[in-house]
């Protein structure tokens, strides 16, 4: 009789589950114009629902869910000119706190590594379809600017910069395998143009060069010629991926020289320094509605809005914060926002020592945030909760 071993097809499928799953949970899908998708939340249930069990939960963790929970009750209760809004604020406050749901599960390896398949594949397969409405549908360069409208993926940009950094660390023995995944860089880093989006590029180009910053200042003792040459070989490798760029999408560089470049200049300068007082322009405005946050938190310090967001200062409630750090602040008051400052600041030490593809590109998304919402959006909410969960999976398992 043939002895057919179950275990590697047990782990095939449970491979193949975990990566089905999370491109669902990756999905940007939105209902009535905001993003929606916290499907992800039903993993934990249903891990929970298994094993009939959760993880108990450490006193710090506790405390930090009861101090979230009471900023809600008590604003709730306080502010009573928005209490015509609580039916936003109760969906509000769940959301901010499925950035929990995976704290009472464990993540294994298995799960990380399907994370990380997942988010590859899904923004690959993303960006092809955008290359093919560019160039296809939309004519390519013929189009101009209103790329940026038509194409509509700029709120998506940090993922493809999570998916490029993963591919970024993970060289492979096989040179077939480096073919592909060089070829996969580039095609997420066309995709990262065709967001035409400037917090896209500054949050790729500052990661990379922290990056760099990080590993030459780490070799400073242990400078060699082979350090330089290798620093020579990908200088000339990145060169040579932003000449092939330049081919392939030559739009996307007229539009990031004239909306982000020309501002590295004297002329540029003072041209952004007038655009700031312009409240109609996109920098006035951002200024503009700092400004206004600042000066709703200082009168709520404690409580912030209580969750909800800062359209409750417009007579049309519509406002996008255009920063995930403004919008925290706003939300949540002036401790609220210290305390998550300090939960992305014991992930960002985590996934330092751990997983440094994850770590870059978690620095990315960090940087991305000064300009714009990421946590917030759901499948952004999916990735804090996700890396939250392995960092209090591996605290959890260190003190066994």
């Amino acid at each position: 009789m043939i002895n057919i071993r179950k275990e590697p097809f047990k782990k095939m499928f449970k491979y193949i589950f975990l990566i089905s799953i999370f491109i669902i949970f990756l999905w940007p899908a939105s209902i009535w114009g905001g993003s929606s998708n916290y499907s992800f939340v039903l993993l934990a249930v249903g891990v929970v629902l298994l094993k009939g069990s959760f993880k108990t939960l450490s006193p710090n963790l506790t405390v930090m869910i009861l101090f979230y929970t009471i900023l809600f009750l008590v604003s709730t209760l306080y502010q009573f000119e928005f209490m015509r809004y609580l039916d936003r604020r109760v969906i509000s406050f769940i959301i901010f706190m499925t950035m929990f749901s995976y704290v009472i599960i464990n993540i294994d390896q298995d799960m990380v590594r399907a994370f990380k398949i997942a988010t590859v594949l899904l923004v690959i397969y993303f960006i092809i379809y955008i290359l093919k409405v560019y160039f296809f549908e939309l004519g390519g360069a013929a189009i101009g600017f209103s790329a940026k409208g038509l194409l509509g993926n700029h709120r998506y940009g940090f993922v493809y910069l999570l998916a490029f950094w993963i591919l970024m660390l993970n060289k492979s023995q096989l040179i077939s395998v480096n073919i592909l995944r060089i070829a996969c860089i580039f095609i997420i880093l066309s995709g990262s143009l065709l967001t035409f989006s400037r917090s896209v590029i500054i949050g790729l180009v500052g990661s990379l060069i922290l990056f760099y910053l990080s590993n030459f200042i780490n070799r400073k003792n242990k400078l060699s010629l082979r350090f330089f040459l290798t620093a020579v070989a990908y200088l000339v490798f990145l060169l040579l991926f932003i000449i092939l760029l330049h081919k392939f999408l030559p739009l996307t560089f007229n539009f990031f020289d004239q909306r982000l470049l020309s501002f590295f200049s004297i002329e540029g300068f003072n041209e952004l320094f007038n655009v700031t007082k312009d409240k109609n322009s996109s920098e006035g405005f951002r200024l503009f509605l700092l400004g206004k946050i600042l000066n709703f938190v200082s009168s709520n310090p404690f409580t912030g809005s209580g969750f909800l967001g800062c359209w409750i200062m417009f007579e049309d409630l519509q406002c996008s914060a255009h920063s995930q750090y403004n919008d925290v602040l706003f939300r949540t008051g002036i401790f609220g926002f210290s305390l998550y400052i300090l939960i992305l600041f014991n992930i960002f030490k985590y996934l330092k020592s751990t997983h440094q593809d994850l770590f870059w590109g978690f620095v990315s998304i960090l940087i991305y945030g000064i300009f714009h919402e990421t946590f917030k959006q759901s499948h952004g909410a999916f990735i804090l909760a996700f890396l939250f969960g392995m960092m209090i999976t591996a605290k959890r398992n260190s003190n066994l």
